[in-house]
């Protein structure tokens, strides 16, 4: 199993089983951007309260070695601060206070970054300085490029008028950086803010995938309801007049022939009219699943409406085909259809027309198919006359 493999997994089973992410988007759901929104704040506050976490447990085991008590208990407060909003956060967000949580992460985050190098010697000085970029990303990441830009810019800016006036009133900038080890703690912010951007950003594209995922198979979805006839799932007039058109155009650059077979069923009505409306559409969708599965892949059925169907023939080869295909229509439409334990009877009156034999004007194909079908029901009707 790869790595993508995995994620994908975990990803599945936190949809289905945690009950988190059943609230995001319960809360969330009708509005992508703000359910994309909230994923990813959901992401980063459990990485980051995890982080902030770990960081005041390794000051408290470990920085007694490197760092002065001051400078110790300093970041590790600012740290368990900093684990304390975000996850004050999580919790906001979890019960749909998106807003609310968001300015927590976006703006402790802020001061957090701030605080650190401002304590530690200033911008140039501190070995926080990298931290510099956590503050852009996430706004980024919550409000977009534009309020991350801002932040980017306005960060150096505050930083650049601190130092001016320290300098102005003649005092050194305070600085509780360890006068043990500097280099643990350039090792320590460096190592975090890493971890930290490094998974913001995945977070970050990880949704933007999803989020594009996902409204490619709504749009996809979409497409398939309007091209689809809703009752029985073939296509619609709508589609199928596209198709024609497209076969159409290509036999025009092509050559070849083309078929369009147009049925309308006889005794429908009468099934409609003593059964009902119920058992009239369950015998059009089990016909319209017969005529679907019978016709090649590259040919098209379709519910021009009430009980007119349609069928586009694209690569005519010989001229007895579409006859043969007309037959064949007629001897499935007419297999009885078991509904409700009764068995049906439909039989079904077929027009053909081919183009350009038949008919060269594109536009008139099926009114020509409508007029031939016309005729064969005529037919039908003057042999059962005669017969009786």
């Amino acid at each position: 199993m790869n790595w993508k493999t995995l994620f994908s997994t975990i990803e599945e089973k936190v949809d289905r089983r945690c009950s988190v992410t059943s609230n995001l988007k319960k809360n969330f759901g009708q509005d992508d951007e703000s359910f994309y929104r909230a994923f990813v704040l959901f992401g980063m506050t459990i990485v980051t309260t995890s982080i902030l976490t770990a960081f005041v447990v390794l000051i408290s085991c470990v920085g007694k070695g490197y760092m002065e008590p001051t400078a110790r208990d300093i970041f590790g407060l600012s740290a368990g601060a900093g684990a304390v909003c975000h996850a004050a956060a999580l919790l906001l967000l979890i019960r749909g206070r998106l807003r609310a949580a968001r300015s927590i992460v976006a703006w402790s985050s802020l001061l957090a970054v701030y605080l650190s190098i401002a304590l530690t010697g200033g911008l140039q000085a501190s070995v926080a300085t990298p931290a510099l970029v956590l503050p852009p990303t996430i706004f980024i990441c919550l409000y977009g490029l534009r309020s991350g830009l801002v932040v980017a810019f306005a960060l150096p800016i505050v930083f650049g008028l601190q130092a001016y006036l320290f300098d102005l009133i003649g005092v050194d900038p305070p600085n509780f950086e360890s006068k043990v080890d500097p280099a643990f703690n350039r090792a320590l912010v460096l190592v975090v803010t890493y971890v930290i951007v490094i998974l913001a950003l995945a977070v970050h594209g990880r949704m933007n995938a999803l989020l594009r995922a996902e409204r490619d198979a709504e749009r996809r979805r979409l497409q398939n309801l309007a091209n689809e006839d809703t009752l029985t799932g073939i296509a619609n007039a709508r589609h199928f007049n596209q198709r024609l058109e497209q076969a159409c155009a290509r036999v025009d650059r092509r050559g070849g022939r083309l078929a369009v077979l147009y049925l309308d069923f006889n005794e429908f009505k009468q099934i409609n009219d003593k059964y009902g409306h119920a058992t009239g559409d369950e015998a059009l969708r089990h016909v319209a699943m017969r005529l679907r599965l019978a016709l090649r892949r590259e040919d098209t059925v379709a519910r021009l409406g009430g009980d007119e169907f349609a069928i586009l023939v694209e690569m005519v080869t010989d001229d007895q085909q579409i006859p043969r295909l007309a037959e064949r229509v007629r001897q499935i439409v007419a297999e009885p259809v078991d509904i409700g334990g009764l068995r049906h009877m439909i039989t079904a009156s077929v027009g053909r027309a081919l183009y350009p034999t038949d008919v060269a004007d594109k536009r008139a194909i099926i009114e020509f198919a409508d007029r031939d079908m016309y005729r064969a029901k005529l037919e039908t009707r003057a042999k059962r006359n005669s017969a009786a």
